[in-house]
């Protein structure tokens, strides 16, 4: 296992106070000091032990540090910490947008134009991290406040939040949401997230807008069985706007239809979860799951737009 020593005296050695003095005029001289650093901090933060003593050696420096190195050494040294206690609750470093502007699950657009691509590494979790990492820079405090705050729950819940792993790289991973927040900023009229997801908190479908749906679905074919339009049904497709319109991932969505089952009942539905969601999501669906995506993609565009504009919810 490497070692490492943290050393605060300055060296006695006149070759090695020469290297010294010569690293530190380089760091002062450098235009991106981010970029300067970013290699010897990738190197040191290869184990845990390295991790701790560069976060260490920061915290115990922080306060004697200039304002431009504590700027440039934050999203490199601490990129992904959860923070816990009230001494060392985390004050937001953006202002420049709102956390009602970052959906829960980071718009996949996004996520392919910016995100690093790792190769071994969740693209979930990715986008699951990067949504709580922009929230908690405008809004401060742990990453599980802001998770709570986009509803994911804080139970069954994973995120990046190493430092530095073998999948992802902080660095990159901060220029990533760098370029995010420059398009948020540039968005002339944001999307109030947090107001869809309070508004659908606790919506289904109700009976008759799952009748009107199902009369504007393709007739099936007489030589096939007619498909299952029950409540199991029901609850899916509410699932699936209910994503849509919030941008949230489909397995935080609220399942008042399911939950007013009886416990056998609820855990026959839960087996059949993941499929239906797959058959409902996969490009090349049956058709009568590609119809019923059709109907339900324009039916939740309709319902965002009535959110969006204040009109109420039929």
């Amino acid at each position: 296992m490497r070692k490492y020593q943290v050393v605060d005296a300055l060296p006695r050695d006149t070759v090695a106070s020469a290297a010294l003095l010569s690293a530190s005029r380089s760091l002062l001289d450098a235009k991106d000091l981010r970029e300067s650093l970013a290699p010897l901090i990738r190197e040191g933060f290869r184990d845990k032990a390295g991790r701790a003593s560069w976060n260490g050696l920061v915290s115990r420096h922080e306060e004697t540090c200039s304002q431009r190195l504590r700027t440039t050494i934050e999203p490199l040294t601490r990129a992904f910490r959860m923070t816990k206690g009230a001494s060392s609750i985390r004050s937001a470093t953006r202002n420049d947008y709102r956390p009602e502007q970052i959906p829960a699950f980071l718009e996949e657009d996004w996520c392919e134009r910016y995100l690093p691509d790792v190769h071994d590494a969740s693209p979930k979790l990715l986008r699951r991290t990067a949504a709580v990492r922009l929230v908690q820079w405008v809004m401060g405090g742990s990453m599980g406040d802001s998770a709570a705050y986009l509803g994911i729950p804080s139970r069954g819940a994973k995120f990046y939040t190493g430092v530095v792993t073998s999948r992802v790289d902080p660095y990159e991973f901060h220029k990533a949401l760098e370029g995010i927040v420059g398009e948020i900023c540039s968005t002339p009229s944001p999307v109030d997230y947090c107001r869809r997801r309070e508004i659908l908190q606790d919506w289904a479908l109700d009976q008759v807008g799952w009748e009107n749906i199902i009369e504007r679905l393709a007739p099936t074919p007489t030589t096939s069985p007619p498909p299952a339009l029950d409540d199991r049904k029901r609850q899916a497709a509410s699932v699936f706007v209910w994503a849509q319109v919030t941008r949230g991932e489909h397995v935080f969505a609220p399942r008042p239809i399911e939950a007013a089952q009886t416990p056998a009942i609820q855990r026959r539905w839960a087996l059949r979860r993941n499929t239906t969601w797959c058959q409902l999501t996969r490009p090349d669906a049956a058709p009568h799951y590609a119809d019923l995506r059709k109907v339900l993609t324009e039916y939740a565009t309709q319902l965002a737009r009535n959110i969006d504009s204040g009109e109420p919810l039929k």
